[in-house]
């Protein structure tokens, strides 16, 4: 195996974890996705997934990113080391989920964010756009 990715089909559409099969330790129903090497895989992050440990000599690369609410936190690497910190511009701090104001300071900027914490609202109001909408309301 070289670090394949696993799926549970349809686990996007339930609450929770889904069923564990403890014989195998895996979820029921999880599926292997056997692709090509360069092949884009497009899912939606709220379905259950995985990778399998890479028992190759060959290096697993991939490139994943995800777009979410500002309002949900990642669980791994969410904090950069305080050089990339240092060399961004704030608009790519708010992008690497960085802190701009905290629980330390009185306020949890990250779920409620005031106008520091979203330099890119800002930037954006510069140029006229802040009225774009982001969702379309049922009618």
């Amino acid at each position: 195996m070289m670090g394949s990715l696993f799926v549970v089909p349809g686990s996007h559409r339930t609450a929770g974890r889904p069923a564990w099969n403890r014989k195998t330790d895996r979820p029921f129903g999880m599926y292997e996705l056997l692709v090509e090497a360069g092949t884009a895989v497009l899912f939606d992050n709220r379905l259950w997934h995985s990778t399998s440990p890479n028992y190759s000599a060959r290096a697993r690369k991939n490139l994943y990113l995800e777009y979410a609410q500002r309002w949900l936190r990642p669980f791994d690497y969410y904090f950069q080391d305080d050089a990339v910190y240092a060399a961004a511009s704030p608009i790519l701090k708010q992008l690497l989920g960085y802190d701009f104001t905290d629980i330390e300071d009185g306020y949890v900027g990250y779920q409620e964010p005031k106008d520091v914490d979203t330099p890119l609202w800002l930037w954006l109001a510069d140029r006229g756009l802040p009225d774009i909408p982001l969702m379309t309301e049922e009618p």
